[in-house]
């Protein structure tokens, strides 16, 4: 039942910002996607290095991967187009006063070794 709803939440995720912006053209879409290269196997660890640079205290976050990325473009309507492998991670970590703070989930594209989209879903 998780897995069905992580699936939807990424499916959402993905097609959501499409809504009012108009897709890229079928030429920019293969052109961008022939750039990404095959599944990272140490994507956890990509995401945990990139996200520890705004966490107040990087070692007391728990990840949750409910699925490995799969290649695929995110359009933001603020930022652009994004290709390489996208993915969701539920985050829960400590803030400044040591309480935990609720587990959020954020949306991340990873290409060549690099997280290059991260933004918070919930």
């Amino acid at each position: 039942m998780k897995r069905i709803i992580s699936l939807s939440v990424l499916a959402m995720l993905c097609i959501a910002p499409l809504g009012c912006t108009k897709s890229p053209p079928l030429e920019e879409i293969a052109a961008g996607m022939s750039g990404i290269t095959d599944m990272y196997t140490d994507y956890k660890d990509i995401v945990k290095n990139y996200t520890s640079r705004f966490l107040k205290d990087p070692y007391s976050a728990h990840y949750d991967f409910p699925y490995p990325p799969h290649k695929m473009y995110v359009q933001d309507p603020f930022q652009g187009v994004f290709y390489g492998h996208c993915g969701t991670v539920s985050i829960n970590a400590k803030n400044s006063f040591g309480a935990y703070t609720g587990t959020k989930v954020y949306q991340y594209v990873i290409n060549h070794n690099q997280v290059i989209y991260f933004k918070q879903v919930n």
